[in-house]
């Protein structure tokens, strides 16, 4: 059965993951008429072939093709101010689509709290200076941070889940993509209510971890921001750039290994392989981290933290490339959209707020499907 859309909605849409109309229809299986006629009105898709644009091409939420209008989203370049000039419109397509899809992710997030993240407040009225080491402790206490909690953490697995959860309490959302680009470790999009962070799941948990610090510094200074791994794109960047991306990795290395705290760990200790993994598996954070502290403390040279560094990206590539492909679906689903979103979700569904419908959207699953996710969900106690 055919359905009624808004066409300009489609042609939006489309616009918006910068695709053209013989793309589309090329992904879809059909003929660049009938996409045509679709955004011109003369002709509807059915709901099947809908949800197969919503899902697999657009990223668009199904719901939103019956607007009456397309939504006001604001241009996202404009708030990736630490980026050089015209960077942002040189990103590959898919880091394009995934940051589109990152500001419906917005968008949700500000209906299901009503437009108000008073969880926030707290965290982006913070007091900071200019120094990214004080800037940590202030967020340090700011959060209660207990080192000796981090330190509990057996599993990095975790040990991400941890950091993740604390963010949520402060208002900031983590979501999670497979970027499939190694280039890139995650990014954020700043909002004067609702942040959020999107990492890279192809990449290990430790530079997940490190990532979520790196964004979360952005955002403490009101501006999105990306993470590389790698620096191919540095040459781009203006040295007042390169000193705000220095900033960030110094804010996530201080926060995550505090300098009072590690400076005990180091004392009289011999420096190799096998304590700066035991330090690195200690923190749960990567071993480049443990070696950027090492050298802050002037007990390695920079030419041994570059050579190691090199080392450790190559290793982390090759991981990236052996890592298994697939999975289960709803499994993929939970870790992506993280259980704090998850549970908004339902909390407006069981209150009455948003319909099943709704739900399906929200959580971008089909309706069908969402009785297999629940069970996932019941299956980890939720």
């Amino acid at each position: 059965m055919k359905v009624e859309i808004n066409n300009k909605i489609l042609t939006w849409a489309r616009k918006k993951v910068n695709l053209s109309v013989a793309e589309v229809a090329d992904r879809i299986g059909k003929s660049e008429t009938t996409i045509s006629k679709w955004e011109s009105g003369e002709e509807y898709p059915t709901y099947s072939q809908l949800e197969e644009l919503s899902y697999k091409i657009l990223n668009t939420p199904i719901a939103l093709f019956f607007f009456p209008s397309p939504p006001e989203i604001e241009d996202v370049s404009v708030s990736f101010r630490s980026l050089p000039e015209g960077l942002f419109e040189e990103l590959p397509s898919g880091l394009i689509k995934i940051i589109n899809k990152a500001q419906v992710l917005q968008l949700n997030l500000k209906e299901l709290d009503e437009g108000r993240n008073s969880n926030y407040e707290s965290l982006i009225n913070a007091e900071l200076t200019t120094n990214p080491i004080h800037d940590a402790g202030i967020i340090h206490n700011l959060m209660s941070v207990n080192v000796d909690d981090q330190f509990k953490i057996r599993y990095i697995s975790k040990a991400f889940e941890y950091w993740r959860d604390k963010l949520a309490e402060f208002g900031i959302y983590v979501f999670k993509e497979a970027f499939q680009n190694t280039d890139f470790s995650g990014f954020c999009i700043y909002d004067v209510e609702f942040p959020i962070i999107i990492i890279n799941n192809s990449t290990s948990f430790s530079r997940q971890i490190f990532t979520l610090f790196h964004e979360l510094y952005h955002i403490l200074h009101r501006t999105s921001g990306i993470d590389l791994l790698q620096n191919s794109w540095i040459d781009n960047y203006t040295e007042n750039e390169i000193l705000i991306e220095r900033d960030c990795n110094t804010f996530a290395s201080e926060f995550l290994v505090p300098t009072e705290g590690f400076q005990s760990k180091i004392h009289n200790k011999s420096i190799d392989e096998i304590f700066i993994c035991k330090l690195a598996s200690l923190y749960s954070v990567s071993r480049e981290v443990i070696m950027r502290r090492l050298l802050k403390q002037n007990l390695i040279t920079e030419d041994l933290y570059n050579e190691k560094r090199k080392e450790y990206i190559s290793e982390a590539l090759r991981y990236q490339s052996a890592k298994p492909k697939g999975g289960n679906y709803y499994n993929t689903q939970i870790a992506y959209l993280g259980l704090n979103y998850i549970k908004l979700v339902y909390n407006n569904y069981n209150s009455s707020r948003i319909t099943k419908n709704q739900l399906s959207e929200y959580l971008n699953i089909k309706q069908d499907y969402i009785g297999s996710l629940e069970s996932k969900l019941y299956d980890r106690g939720l």
